[in-house]
């Protein structure tokens, strides 16, 4: 819409947390450099992928002695690669499951995972609109986002594309008056979000000042009222603060 008027793999062969501690309970108190249990020293680290795991490793890995401490930054690295890995692999399949008699494959990044898809009903219009939102979604794949343009058949009033699970609109700023950015937020509302793109130099003063009327203005909202986002001269998505 145009605003004019308008992540080789980790287990330690070492105890968890609560292993530790239970051991502790039999042993002599030692010095802190001494905390983690011996059998560290000697760890094995074969494929040990859980969150809680590598939080655990992070904090109490300088307690080690230096050699062990290059051996568990290392087991953290490689579980980050892993971690990687699989999350393209899940977008990937998430990408080839799209029916291609309904979505249009644009392109999917094999080093990030991100990718565009296009439903064949959506509506790129042939006006300023339409660029701006191929530019917005650019942008996104940019940012390692998996970008669906949603289904617009028969004009239906519905957001412009999906992302993050969250739907969003994209409005253009072409011109810079208090009730064209008033009318984009409200018209914004089938979203969870809408982002302003600039066609000239951002503005965003105005912008944050006419949200945070519209944010007060409860009556007109009925609480409906979208979350806020810009993109910046850098390109990246930034969020309107609320206030």
């Amino acid at each position: 819409m145009n605003i004019t008027h308008q992540s080789d793999t980790v287990v330690a062969a070492q105890q968890y947390p609560s292993q530790q501690g239970k051991q502790a309970k039999n042993q002599k108190k030692t010095s802190s450099a001494k905390a983690l249990n011996p059998p560290l020293d000697n760890a094995q680290f074969v494929g040990n992928k859980q969150q809680s795991f590598i939080k655990w490793l992070q904090v109490n890995h300088t307690q080690a002695e230096p050699a062990t401490q290059l051996l568990i930054a290392k087991a953290i690295e490689d579980i980050g690669k892993f971690l990687t890995k699989n999350t393209i692999a899940i977008a990937k399949e998430k990408y080839d499951k799209y029916n291609p008699k309904e979505w249009n494959k644009i392109k999917f990044n094999d080093q990030t995972g991100a990718y565009i898809i296009e439903h064949q009903y959506h509506k790129f219009n042939k006006q300023i609109g339409g660029q701006t939102e191929r530019k917005v979604g650019e942008i996104l794949y940019n940012l390692n986002k998996q970008v669906e343009f949603l289904d617009e058949y028969d004009n239906k009033k519905s957001p412009d594309l999906k992302f993050d699970n969250q739907t969003w609109d994209i409005k253009t700023v072409v011109s810079y008056t208090n009730r064209s950015i008033a009318d984009a937020i409200y018209d914004a509302r089938k979203a969870d979000n809408v982002i302003f793109y600039f066609t000239k130099n951002i503005n965003i003063d105005l912008i944050e000042a006419v949200y945070q009327r519209q944010l007060a203005n409860t009556k007109k909202y009925k609480g409906k009222i979208p979350n806020a986002y810009y993109i910046n001269a850098e390109n990246k998505l930034v969020p309107i603060k609320k206030e």
